[in-house]
């Protein structure tokens, strides 16, 4: 018995969030099903190797990131399964294709050429190994001159009918219906790969929500990821963080954090440099997951930019909290002091 809020949906929530862990850290890129002769094929054997032991409603989780563009379902395999239950395990049963006996064997059928006649080898063939036409009586001597030979047909014990090849039943062991090919469900089998363009959006989201938590964490107001701040000029300007102290209408800062991989110019400079001074904040801050060079340092410098470079998503987090914290300290002595620098 399941009790409230520990069914299904939450079990899903929480293996979904395992799998992201996995997908975010990059211990899990691909996922390939494999066989098992138990189940069918299945996704579990592979994540048991990451440490996810409770597989239960996976398949739908796999389906939903999917959906989301997480992960690329690509075509692995097609899989016949009963018609009727669903079962892979299914036992092959070959039947005439006239009467459905199963009494039937493979055997090399003799053609007569003088009178037409024909039949398996075993009724030409006599005790002395002699080929004699059960029909008109005659010798067969030459094969291409007296007679033709086709090997690998099948003669039905039940309806004496010639066949090449057999019909298929399947039999399901499991709910025990006899499928025709025309009754089994074609399933198709998925393996999942991890889309890395999503993946460096989904850690760009996790490095922001968790640079707003610990700016909180400082007792200051955090808007973002994605605010906007109305400037002097009337425009709104639109920045990834509008940082204020409490009860104050100014911002105390105005954050961009650059994605990692962008290459920055000096115009983009220019650009943060407009919208900020615009925004009449006290600071303004550009955090880059990388290092620029002097001349564009420089360049920052004049603009009155405080940049900060880092090496590393968890570097930057920890270099921009120390900065607010270091500026909103700063802020509590000139406001005791009543005074504030001019930009």
């Amino acid at each position: 018995m399941e009790l409230d809020g520990e069914g299904p949906s939450r079990r899903d929530d929480a293996l979904k969030r395992r799998l992201m862990d996995l997908i975010l850290s990059g211990e899990l890129q691909e996922l390939t099903p494999v066989f098992d002769p138990d189940v069918g094929f299945t996704y579990c054997p592979p994540l048991r190797d990451l440490g996810v032991l409770d597989c239960e409603g996976l398949e739908e989780v796999l389906r939903e990131l999917a959906r989301e563009g997480i992960l690329r379902a690509e075509l692995h395999d097609n899989i016949a399964v009963c018609g009727r239950c669903g079962s892979h395990r299914l036992v092959i049963r070959p039947v005439c294709p006239y009467c459905g006996s199963v009494n039937f064997r493979r055997t090399t059928v003799i053609e007569h050429l003088a009178c037409g006649y024909s039949g398996p080898e075993t009724d030409f063939r006599t005790p002395s190994g002699e080929m004699i036409c059960p029909k008109c009586g005659k010798r067969l001597r030459a094969i291409g001159v007296d007679y033709l030979r086709t090997a690998d047909v099948y003669l039905c014990s039940d309806c004496g009918e010639f066949f090449s090849l057999p019909e298929l039943k399947f039999l399901c062991a499991d709910c025990g219906k006899e499928n025709s090919f025309k009754d089994l469900r074609i399933v198709r089998v998925y393996r999942y790969k991890v889309i890395p363009e999503k993946i460096r959006s989904l850690e760009e989201a996790n490095l922001l929500n968790e640079l707003a938590s610990r700016i909180r964490e400082l007792g200051l107001l955090v808007e973002g990821p994605g605010a906007k701040v109305r400037g002097v000029s009337g425009i709104g300007q639109g920045f990834t963080f509008v940082i204020k102290s409490p009860g104050e209408p100014i911002p105390l800062a105005v954050v961009d954090v650059v994605p990692a991989g962008r290459q920055l110019k000096e115009e983009d400079l220019l650009r943060f440099f407009a919208k900020a001074f615009d925004a009449n904040a006290r600071y303004w801050i550009l955090a880059l997951p990388t290092r620029l060079d002097d001349r564009l340092r420089d360049v920052a410098g004049r603009y009155g930019i405080t940049l900060v470079e880092s090496t590393g998503q968890e570097d930057l987090v920890e270099k921009v909290v120390q900065l607010l914290r270091d500026l909103a300290f700063k802020e509590r002595l000139l406001e005791e002091d009543h005074s504030y620098p001019e930009r």
